[in-house]
């Protein structure tokens, strides 16, 4: 029942399928199924996206969605979006940058939803770059980035503004949602 769910969740928001590559097109045998449809490098990022230092961020400031609606919302967008992700302290400075400036506190596309003390990114990758404001409280899972740009640990439910990032990285739901198996 949990995968069906899951599935069904997915194909609503475009996760199940593959963006269509235009007829004509020189290049469709040579392209794979995740090819990046735009050129981040050069600052060609999806529509309502922002480029900024060879990536493309989105913020949502309606502080409606809790962090699981706030990820799906982002994978929505189009495969390869995700809620963000900070790699660096470079790019943690582009975050910086890139959200408004009375409004930096959001959601990040780390939890530890799945096994208790294992920090994962939403596209299952292990996350290194931890630099917490406290320590981490075990019956919180998902993680915020505050306005100094240290990590807390926050309730999953409750609402939280968040940015969305296009890396052209699909997310991983068997990172972040324990489905009893």
């Amino acid at each position: 029942m949990v995968r069906w769910l899951l599935a069904m969740a997915l194909a609503g928001c475009g996760r199940l399928g593959f963006d269509a590559v235009p007829s004509g097109d020189a290049n469709v045998d040579t392209l794979s199924p995740d090819a990046l449809p735009y050129d981040i490098a050069n600052g060609e990022c999806p529509p309502t996206y922002v480029a900024s230092g060879g990536h493309c961020y989105r913020f949502v400031t309606t502080g409606t969605e809790d962090w699981l609606e706030a990820e799906l919302a982002c994978e929505a967008d189009l495969i390869g979006a995700h809620l963000v992700i900070i790699e660096d302290d470079a790019e943690a400075e582009l975050v910086d940058g890139a959200a408004p400036p009375d409004n930096f506190d959001h959601s990040l596309g780390v939890s530890d939803r799945v096994t208790e003390g294992v920090y994962l990114d939403v596209t299952g990758e292990p996350v290194t770059r931890l630099p917490w404001a406290t320590s981490p409280d075990a019956n919180e899972d998902c993680l915020l980035v505050r306005d100094d740009r240290a990590y807390t640990t926050v309730s999953c439910e409750g609402p939280n503004d968040y940015m969305c990032e296009y890396d052209g990285r699909p997310a991983d739901p068997s990172a972040y949602l324990d489905t009893g198996d």
